[in-house]
């Protein structure tokens, strides 16, 4: 089990429930998690599927090496700003 934190870029549907995140993170730079659910009745973590929004996964260890990461636990980051703006929430997340 790995812990990444990350900016969410972008986000795609992946079939009924899941999803493919595009994410920006300090160490790695640009990386694409699949998150297996995330688009299911029961499940309460769409809300962080937020782009520019910080969040930290829990990705399964590599069976393949070619394999897209599986994200196995997704939460919320802190924000270090309180901006609903899209425009205001590019300004700074580029400047900061």
């Amino acid at each position: 089990m790995q812990n990444k934190t990350c900016f969410l870029l972008s986000y795609i549907k992946y079939g009924d429930s899941d999803a493919v995140l595009h994410c920006f993170s300090k160490d790695s730079g640009y990386e694409t998690f699949f998150v297996k659910g995330i688009y299911s009745a029961k499940n309460k973590k769409k809300a962080y599927l937020f782009p520019l929004h910080q969040i930290t996964v829990t990705l399964n260890a590599k069976k393949n090496a070619s394999a897209m990461p599986l994200v196995t636990k997704i939460e919320g980051g802190m924000l270090s700003y309180d901006h609903e703006d899209v425009k205001t929430n590019t300004i700074l997340f580029f400047c900061i």
